[in-house]
């Protein structure tokens, strides 16, 4: 297994039962995983809107922002009221990563996230909607190649003998 990236949470009070640390961490994947990609790839396939396109990427990434924490973190120091790990899920997600408030939880662990995986999940999403576009072809593909049609027979030309004048045989073509 790959080294977790730790990013600490710089000015956020830890919010742990008892309060034992002094400086709180996330675990991150070090780079985009299957279970992120594909949780992102169905969000988006399954998004309808018609909105501009500004408007269309900002709905896009508030849809996967939630998958890129939740696929990202592998762990973070947050602990109960036993001294045991918190599970990470959308609702300790949402519980113990505040968007706003003290250091910002939220929304630092949410930026490096799209930081870390954002180009990563989306570049198979691009190269499948560029295909689309262009009729199923990629920038490497070669054309397309027309279907045959069998043309019609041609007739053979009489052929003349070798030494002629260029006249034309009196003999009548079989």
């Amino acid at each position: 297994m790959s080294v977790a990236i730790r990013f600490e949470l710089v000015g956020y009070p830890c919010p742990c039962p008892g309060t034992p640390h002094e400086i709180e961490a996330v675990y991150l994947e070090p780079e985009a995983t299957i279970p992120m990609g594909m949780a992102v790839s169905y969000r988006i396939s399954n998004m309808t809107t018609r909105a501009t396109e500004l408007d269309a990427e900002t709905q896009a990434r508030g849809e996967i922002a939630p998958f890129l924490m939740q696929y990202g973190i592998r762990t973070w120091t947050f602990t109960d009221e036993k001294g045991g790990r918190v599970t990470v899920s959308p609702s300790t997600i949402a519980e113990l990563l505040p968007f706003a408030g003290p250091g910002n939880p939220g929304f630092e662990v949410c930026d490096k996230c799209m930081t870390l995986y954002l180009e990563a999940v989306s570049r198979p999403l691009r190269e499948r909607w560029n295909k689309l576009l262009n009729g199923g072809q990629t920038a490497d593909s070669t054309s397309q190649t027309p279907q045959s049609t069998e043309s019609p027979p041609t007739q053979p030309s009489p052929s003349l003998p070798e030494n002629t004048d260029g006249q034309p045989s009196e003999d009548p073509a079989p």
